[in-house]
C-alpha cells in the first residue's frame, strides 16, 4: 500500500515531527510512505522520502497552476491521501483525493477556533472550505478529545467521520537518546532527577 502525507513544509513543530516519527514506523512494517511538501523547507531529518512541488522562492499563490498539476500528477500514484495540517493541506488532500477517486484522512492537531484567529486574512475562506470540504474525507483524525468536539461542533462532522488518535511516541528512540551522554553545559542540570516535558 502507497501512502502520500501532504504537507506545506517540513519546518515548525509537532505536525511535521509526528508525521515522520509516524511514516518512519509504517515504513519499517513495509508501507510505502513518503511525504510530498509544498515548499522545499526542512527542518527535520528523516529516511522517509520526501518529495517538493515548489522551490523554496516559489509561492503557490503564483504558480497555483503548475502547483496542482505537479502534485495531481504524483498523487495518481498513491492509495491513500492524507492532509497533514487543518487548512489547505487538509483541504488539497481532499480536492485531489476525491478527484482522483482515492481514500483521504484528513488531520487536526490544533483547536480550530483559536488556530484560525492567528490566520486573519484567510481565516473566513478556511471555515468556508473546511464547511464544504471535510465531510468528503474518508476520516477525519484529532489529536486529543478537545480538538476532536471542536471540529464536531464547527463542522457537524457526523461520529462515524471522527477519530481520536493522539501523537505517537517512538519509546526506541527515546530510550536510545536517554543513555546518550548530556553535554557538559547541561550536567548541571541533570545532578538531580528530571522530568522533562
Amino acid at each position: 500500500m502507497k501512502i502520500a502525507i501532504v504537507l506545506p513544509t517540513l519546518q515548525g513543530g509537532g505536525a511535521e515531527k509526528t508525521f515522520i516519527t509516524l511514516g518512519e514506523f509504517f515504513k519499517k512494517k513495509n508501507y510505502t510512505i513518503d511525504i510530498i511538501i509544498f515548499k522545499n523547507l526542512k527542518d527535520y531529518p528523516t529516511s522517509l522520502n520526501v518529495i517538493p512541488i515548489l522551490k523554496p522562492a516559489e509561492r503557490i499563490s503564483r504558480n497555483f497552476i503548475k502547483f496542482f498539476f505537479r502534485l495531481y500528477k504524483i498523487l495518481k500514484n498513491y492509495d491513500i491521501v492524507i492532509g497533514g495540517l487543518e487548512g489547505e493541506a487538509n483541504h488539497i488532500a481532499i480536492v485531489l483525493s476525491k478527484i482522483l477517486k482515492k481514500r483521504v484522512i484528513s488531520t487536526f492537531h490544533n483547536n480550530i477556533e483559536k488556530l484560525y484567529k492567528t490566520y486573519k486574512n484567510r481565516r473566513l475562506i478556511f471555515h468556508i472550505l473546511d464547511h464544504l470540504l471535510l465531510r468528503y474525507s474518508d476520516i477525519n483524525v484529532c489529536v486529543s478529545f478537545e480538538v476532536l468536539e471542536n471540529v464536531k461542533k464547527l463542522y457537524k462532522i457526523p461520529n462515524k467521520k471522527l477519530a481520536c488518535i493522539y501523537n505517537p511516541i517512538d519509546i526506541e528512540k527515546v530510550r536510545s537518546l536517554s543513555i546518550e551522554k548530556v553535554e557538559k553545559e547541561y550536567e548541571e542540570i541533570f545532578k538531580k532527577k528530571v522530568f522533562v516535558l
